[in-house]
């Protein structure tokens, strides 16, 4: 059976590169490719894909919200994310919001195209350390159970963040994101409060512990 594939990702070197090496299986068939949010949702309505593999964070909005966007459009494949981000918060989200498998970069040749055939069969696939970084999750809550289960922010405030620690203004964020300059100021002004974070050197620190961004 063909399994048919729409990748997604900003990197044109990167996609063709994936593309090689998930052909390299004769079962597997990528059927297009998006640079962005918006041609992804556009091309996943036209295609019938089983599988859509993405980066995360994706370019121009945040992965999850691509996601999102996905499950709003009602486009109906499985979503795989091909990441370098391993924290709790962002593993939970991203399978919150209906990701099927979650890949770190890091992986072989053979675990990227295992993965895409566990989930073209409607299972879940998780890279080794992922489920490492689960059962922890499980264990720290276990052990303290009073503890709150991730940090609270949500995917429009991880946009937010993301921004900021890649150096974009007030305006320019409104401008990426499609909202007012007030709205991006009342969003930081959350974002500070729930992370306890006095600086944009406190936030940009928590950004790179947490994934948020690779600075």
């Amino acid at each position: 059976m063909e399994i048919k594939v729409l990748l997604v990702g900003d990197h044109n070197i990167a996609r063709k590169g994936i593309r090689m090496l998930l052909e390299h299986d004769a079962s597997i068939k990528v059927v297009g490719e998006a640079e962005n949010n918006r041609d992804a949702v556009d091309v996943a309505k036209k295609l019938l894909a089983d599988v859509v593999l993405m980066d995360l964070p994706a370019p121009e909005k945040n992965g999850i919200e691509l996601i999102q966007m996905f499950n709003e459009a009602k486009v109906n494949h499985k979503t795989i994310v091909l990441t370098t981000q391993s924290s709790q918060h962002f593993v939970a989200q991203t399978l919150g919001a209906g990701a099927k498998g979650y890949v770190l970069k890091d992986c072989t040749v053979e675990e990227l195209i295992d993965s895409v055939h566990i989930v073209a069969a409607d299972s879940v696939y998780l890279s080794p350390k992922i489920s490492e970084v689960i059962a922890s999750g499980y264990e720290n809550r276990a052990a303290n159970p009073g503890s709150p289960s991730g940090v609270p922010i949500s995917p429009r405030e991880i946009e937010v963040v993301q921004l900021i620690s890649e150096g974009k203004n007030t305006k320019e964020m409104a401008g990426i994101l499609g909202l007012s300059i007030k709205t991006i100021e009342s969003h930081r002004a959350n974002i500070m409060k729930k992370l306890n974070c006095r600086t944009l050197a406190d936030l940009i620190k928590y950004a790179i512990r947490d994934g948020i961004t690779s600075l």
